[in-house]
């Protein structure tokens, strides 16, 4: 029996986590046995999400993900993994083989000092377009192979006909504008000529629905722009969905897409490629310009039998291409192939391979101090610091429940009115070092270009003023950003 150990590296729950059950529900289940391993702050979700597929174990920091692999020995370990994860696999000096799941460039190219070639034994791409940018961005020698993201279609299976007359146009996941431009779907469907037609927006945290509905206002589309948040069964929406849509110019995959046709719902985007490189011409609606998005978006939207061409394309490409079992194959071929050949590799990471980091002192801890509202600073906090505390409105006593753990440095998550105080007071009265991670700095780019207001923008240029005047060390605006802590 191999033992496989899924890790996933994230505080917010994504694609990887479908992906990756999908690929458990199909392997033989007499070859492999599976574990799962997460941070505690997603643990209730993945826990429900595996039941019956793997058993799951979380962790708070890196000691704990330390101790999750040597309690596990598993015989290798799939997934996208991050900093953390190899810092823990250097310090503990692990020797697990690691099969890397590359999803697009951006994981090694913000880590690329790390390059984890020592653990590493086979790298698999979702897509061919994810291999070509990241070999042209990485030049590696590990071995690469392309293996399509499979849709579980017991799951994301059609649940309706296709109506003669659309209603529903629907962007589903992350709410990021520089990534997901979907300020540019608002745009588009203003040209849909329909009174009935609606625009539904599914994935946004709360502050991130609040920008958008006041520019879907201002695009006088009050009411015909819908926001929903982000929902652990996606399949849920597909019901009432006639169109889907996906304006992002880059993608490594675009796993909505692929659920979307196996629920027989046709698919207008933009030509990101990822999965549109393996989809055969009329399957799903490609733009290469905005006014080509808009058209489109219109042309099928009115078009019933267009509609109807396309809902079947799509589910005989998800029946024939990329269907759960036979990515499920494709992975347990894999893996028994990677560790056939295990023997005759050595496991041992090469001295001057990582930047060394010094080892967490808990005698003098790194407290970590964020709003308890805000789920994703939290376990984001959770991954640097030893201590965490709750933010209070008062600075005063917010910092003297800080210091009563002896900190050697703090972190502040968030933007929480009054951090400004805690910070001079923690850097002027006890010489402490601050360091600050912007949980808003991922919209931070559509302030910048002008689309919302500019209050989040004016509160981010104050926390810069006190990095310029020292009070404030680093700032990270994102989860790979931590690195500088």
């Amino acid at each position: 029996m191999i033992k496989v150990m899924w890790h996933l590296p994230f505080a917010v729950v994504g694609g990887a986590e479908t992906l990756y059950a999908s690929i458990i529900k199909f392997m033989p289940k007499t070859k492999f046995t599976h574990f799962v391993t997460c941070h505690e702050g997603i643990g209730e979700w993945v826990r429900g999400r595996y039941r019956g597929l793997a058993q799951v174990y979380t962790w708070g920091n890196k000691t704990g993900l330390g101790m999750a692999i040597k309690h596990l020995k598993p015989d290798v370990i799939m997934g996208t993994h991050g900093i953390l994860f190899f810092e823990v696999m250097k310090e503990d000096k692990i020797r697990i083989p690691v099969i890397e799941i590359v999803h697009g460039s951006h994981l090694w190219s913000q880590h690329n000092a790390f390059m984890p070639k020592d653990w590493t034994r086979h790298l698999i791409c979702v897509s061919k377009s994810a291999k070509e940018v990241f070999l042209d961005a990485h030049k590696t020698t590990i071995p690469t192979s392309v293996v399509l993201s499979g849709v579980d279609t017991g799951v994301f299976q059609p649940r309706r006909a296709i109506k003669e007359q659309a209603e529903v146009i629907a962007y589903m996941g992350r709410f990021l504008e520089e990534d997901k431009k979907l300020t540019k779907i608002i745009e588009a469907f203003k040209h849909v000529p329909h009174p009935r037609a609606k625009l539904h927006l599914i994935g946004g945290q709360p502050g991130e629905i609040v920008r958008l509905k006041h520019f879907a206002r201002r695009k006088g589309l009050e009411g015909k722009v819908q926001f929903f948040p982000h929902s652990m069964n996606p399949e849920k929406f597909y019901s009432n969905i006639d169109i889907m849509t996906v304006r992002s110019e880059a993608e490594g995959y675009c796993n909505v897409v692929a659920e979307a046709m196996a629920s027989g719902v046709p698919c207008v985007c933009y030509n990101f490629r990822g999965i549109l490189d393996h989809i055969p011409p009329g399957t799903v609606a490609i733009a290469s310009s905005q006014k080509e998005y808009q058209t489109k978006l219109a042309q099928v939207f009115r078009d019933f039998p267009l509609r109807q061409r396309m809902r079947r394309y799509g589910l005989d490409f998800i029946r024939t291409k990329v269907s759960g079992r036979a990515m499920a194959q494709a992975y347990a071929s894999l893996i028994v192939r990677v560790l056939k050949d295990e023997s005759n590799i050595k496991l041992a990471p090469k001295k001057d391979e990582f930047h060394s980091s010094p080892p967490k002192s808990y005698s003098s801890p790194i407290v970590g101090v964020f709003s308890p509202y805000w789920h994703g600073i939290a376990t984001a906090t959770k991954q640097v610091a030893d201590i965490e505390v709750h933010w209070q409105s008062n600075a005063e006593r917010m910092v003297g429940d800080i210091m009563k753990h002896k900190p050697r440095s703090v972190l502040l998550s968030g933007g929480n009115e009054g951090f400004e105080k805690v910070a001079l007071i923690l850097h002027n009265t006890h010489k402490i070092p601050v360091h600050f991670y912007y949980h808003g700095g991922i919209s931070h780019y559509s302030f910048r270009k002008g689309l919302f207001g500019d209050a989040e923008y004016k509160s981010f240029d104050r926390f810069l003023t006190l990095s310029k005047e020292g009070v404030i060390k680093s700032i990270a605006v994102s989860s790979p950003g931590m690195e500088e802590y």
